[in-house]
């Protein structure tokens, strides 16, 4: 049984009893213990190229997207895991590329209106 609840603004909780698998967009997640788990939300910094963020090992980061006038990102962590730097490059549309260390697209995000357009990937470090 999965139980979904809003706990606070910035987080959602998951209680899983059962093994669950789905998918949420592009990312699959498999559940298999009987744990609990968070959605947490994390600030991007979009006037930085390249930055960091400290969550708990092995997190899945689901999407990113323009909040409030602020670009966010969200991630399943499992909340009793000890934390991890993960890096991210955010490239933008029609400039050079030669980052050679990209692991995976997480979102296309638009600023300002739409003109400033911005790639968020994840970096291998």
């Amino acid at each position: 049984m999965l139980i979904a609840k809003p706990m606070m603004s910035q987080e959602i909780f998951l209680s899983v009893k059962v093994e669950v698998r789905f998918t949420i967009g592009s990312v699959r997640l498999n559940m298999t213990r009987s744990d609990m788990r968070k959605i947490w939300k994390y600030d991007i910094d979009a006037r930085r190229e390249r930055f960091s963020v400290s969550v708990p090992k092995g997190a899945t980061f689901l999407t990113a997207q323009v909040q409030h006038g602020k670009p966010v990102m969200w991630a399943m962590v499992e909340t009793e895991e000890d934390l991890e730097n993960r890096y991210f490059v955010l490239l933008e549309t029609g400039a050079v590329q030669n980052y050679q260390s990209v692991l995976g697209f997480i979102a296309t995000l638009q600023l300002d209106d739409g003109k400033y357009v911005v790639h968020l990937f994840e970096e291998e470090r």
